[in-house]
């Protein structure tokens, strides 16, 4: 965050060609639109590793990151190598376990009626994006995304078209709604501190995946286009297009950062991957390392005669996938031989360095108890299973922690667009404080057996409840409701053990039959048959 008045490390420095932030209505170029703060200049090759990390090995090929071709390597074979590089995608598994947990509970919300019961409400909640995702959908995409890079900033914006009233706005579905960007596409922003020390968000710069670029002012907005030449390149100096402008009643600009876990440098957030990326690749490294030893050395290696100087190469040699060493022939002991090409001990050393480094993946990200099967050859202990549990809960509830902060403000601006600011504050969202990572199993034996102790019909019904919410995640409100109201309606037995016919002491004391026993005693038919095992014993 670049604050005016206060250097720091991540200040904004002008690079392009204008050295302050442009007015609303300047006429720029494409040298203009193309330029990005400083911050963005030390970021960038670090972000694109990280999202390419996350989107597989193709993804990181295809970036340049992460693999170069060894110096006595020839561009034919490094060409093969890199067609046939193939990793097992830790950075993904670790950012999607990391996703499933946050939205394995849904998050809480404190909607006022006016609002819930309103059409372009719940045509937002259904359709946030304009492209058919609902908010819940785009939320856990959106996260997605910045556990992978560190954060991304979402727009709150709304159509400039105008319209006569409210049911012509419905009529043609026209709302706020959110647009994301990576921060490889927010270019530059721009921070200065108002009268009472709090940074407000003065200019932001942002590049759309059609080639557009949004320019953003509080009190005004612009869309601008590169011009080509003739010859279908971009000349920096050479003057862009204004596609659309217009003006922000809303006085700032609607623009909110989605941080995966707070860093040094606001609002650049950290990765969850930030270590594991380049392991990961490492790791990818160290595989085709492996397939190059089983190419050429799992088979033998056949030494012969070099030719003299000036004969040339007498015959070829027709070999398989093999190496061929040629020695001199007037060396003594010199002759034709196989030799054993032995590939057991690098592949084994290759296969347990990799074992090395996915256990310090899973250590790095908090998830060794997640993968305790995968990382070690002994079950871990109890304590150590609940130590593991508590960071990765600790790290969860964090992430979640920014998740809430950031609807909170996506809603604040859609309010606000919406001209219903005085239910900013009744709007409330809260997510989970827990989050269940050993196992959900575990909950609701838990529950049973507290039923079968805790003789109290609202302790029972409240139970319930929870394992209701905990075994269908996915139910909406209306379902959820209706489970309610049947929940309430159940009278349950507060001593199922009577009613399963087994009884406690005090009714022992109370009924006789249990002195019944007795009748064991009265068993003379029983005893008849004893005589007759003696003779069948005897002859056995």
């Amino acid at each position: 965050m670049a604050i005016k008045g206060k250097r720091t490390t991540f200040i904004t420095d002008r690079l392009a060609a204008y050295e302050r932030v442009p007015e609303k209505g300047e006429r720029l170029n494409n040298g203009d639109l193309q330029s990005v703060c400083e911050v963005y200049k030390e970021y960038i090759n670090h972000w694109n590793f990280m999202l390419a990390a996350y989107d597989g090995i193709r993804a990181m090929v295809a970036r340049g990151v992460g693999f170069e071709q060894h110096e006595r390597e020839s561009n034919e074979n490094f060409k093969r190598r890199i067609k046939e590089l193939y990793s097992f995608g830790y950075s993904r598994s670790v950012v999607d376990l990391f996703n499933f947990y946050l939205f394995k509970k849904p998050a809480t919300r404190e909607v006022p009626n006016k609002l819930s019961s309103d059409e372009l409400y719940q045509l937002f909640m259904n359709d946030c994006n304009l492209y058919g995702d609902s908010f819940d959908e785009v939320l856990l995409e959106d996260q997605r995304h910045a556990s992978a890079v560190g954060h991304v900033g979402i727009l709150v914006d709304k159509s400039s078209q105008t319209y006569e009233n409210r049911a012509a706005e419905i009529e043609n579905k026209v709302y706020p709604y959110i647009a994301t960007y990576l921060p490889q596409d927010i270019l530059w922003w721009e921070y200065e501190r108002d009268t009472n020390g709090r940074p407000r968000l003065i200019f932001l710069k942002l590049r759309d995946d059609d080639g557009y670029y949004r320019l953003w002012w509080p009190n005004g907005f612009e869309v601008w286009k590169e011009v080509e030449d003739d010859n279908g390149r971009v000349a920096e100096g050479a003057g862009a297009e204004l596609i659309s402008e217009g003006s922000n009643p809303l006085g700032e600009i609607p623009f909110v950062w989605l941080i995966n876990i707070k860093g040094r440098n606001r609002p650049i957030g950290l990765s969850d991957i930030e270590d594991i990326a380049y392991i990961d690749a490492s790791i990818a490294r160290n595989l085709s390392q492996g397939e190059e030893v089983i190419t050429y050395a799992a088979f033998p290696i056949l030494t012969k005669p070099k030719p003299e100087q000036g004969m040339g190469r007498l015959q070829d040699d027709l070999i398989g996938p093999t190496a061929v060493f040629e020695f001199d022939p007037e060396m003594p002991d010199s002759r034709p031989q196989w030799m054993e090409a032995k590939v057991s001990e690098p592949i084994e050393a290759i296969l347990n360095w990799i074992k090395k480094k996915v256990e310090e993946i899973y250590r790095a990200s908090n998830a060794g108890g997640m993968a305790a099967t995968e990382i070690s050859k002994q079950a871990k202990s109890g304590a150590a299973l609940r130590t593991e549990f508590q960071l990765l809960n600790s790290k969860l509830v964090s992430k979640g922690t920014n998740i809430q902060k950031a609807e909170q403000n996506i809603m604040y601006f859609w309010l606000k667009w919406s001209n219903a600011e005085e239910m900013v504050k009744l709007y409330k969202v809260e997510r989970p404080k827990s989050y269940e990572v050993e196992n959900l199993s575990s909950d609701l034996a838990n529950v049973m057996t507290a039923n079968t102790i805790v003789k109290s019909q609202t302790f029972i019904h409240e139970t319930m409840k929870k394992a209701a919410r905990q075994m269908l995640p996915g139910a909406t409100p209306e379902e959820l409701q209706e489970i309610d109201r049947e929940i309430e309606a159940y009278e349950p037995v507060l001593d199922p053990l009577a009613a399963m016919g087994n009884f406690d002491d005090d009714e022992d004391e109370k009924k006789p039959p249990a002195k019944k026993k007795p009748v064991a005693k009265k068993e003379p038919v029983a005893k008849k048959p004893a005589p007759k095992r003696t003779p069948v014993r005897a002859a056995a």
